[in-house]
């Protein structure tokens, strides 16, 4: 199933994000603003998990540590899928911070810009063999902010684009890059198989 709502500002940033995985359902989210905020994340949306399940802290170590903080989103109010926001663990990356959010046999990564935030996410037991993308589209110049979620066993991530291939630092279960555009992007790991290609 899908939802898009690709947020545009004039001369600003647009956030999109896409769920990238190997096979099955694919969830899709994307969004930012005030409006789109208030349909990822609502009061009832569903019923909130109250611990991390033990299938995501196993595939990925990022949920399997104590929260520190910073963590926890600020909130009351439930992410999509029946994420707990309190549940989030907070990643620092080179490009700015994102989260790592779980849910019910749902795993999310949520990212903000200028205008809000958006969410990528699927189901634990696919993206665990998988990589989970979100991406940051600067309409201005097409320039693109990528995150990634990748578990354990992963080993090397790398990103090949037009100009060559580079292996990315991988910090907490995440990386990310700043691309030119995402036309013709994609990720490989060392521990999946399969091309990833960038939202």
């Amino acid at each position: 199933m899908s939802v898009s709502n690709n947020a545009r500002r004039k001369g600003g940033w647009g956030l999109a994000a896409l769920a990238t995985v190997a096979t099955g359902a694919v969830l899709v989210l994307s969004g930012g603003g005030s409006a789109v905020a208030d349909r990822l994340e609502s009061p009832s949306a569903a019923s909130k998990i109250e611990a991390v399940q033990a299938p995501q802290k196993q595939a990925y170590a990022v949920l399997e540590r104590p929260q520190q903080a910073g963590d926890a989103l600020g909130t009351t109010r439930v992410g999509p899928f029946g994420t707990n926001l309190q549940l989030a663990r907070s990643v620092e990356t080179s490009e700015g911070d994102v989260h790592v959010v779980p849910g019910d046999d749902v795993v999310c990564l949520r990212a903000e810009d200028e205008v809000g935030h958006g969410y990528a996410c699927g189901p634990t037991d696919v993206v665990e063999d998988g990589v989970l993308m979100i991406a940051l589209h600067d309409q201005s110049d097409d320039s693109v902010t990528v995150y990634g979620l990748v578990p354990d066993d992963a080993g090397d991530v790398e990103l090949t684009t037009p100009d060559g291939t580079e292996t990315l630092d991988v910090a907490d279960n995440v990386f990310s890059a700043e691309l030119d555009s995402s036309v013709g992007a994609s990720v490989q790991t060392e521990g999946t198989t399969g091309t990833y290609p960038v939202p």
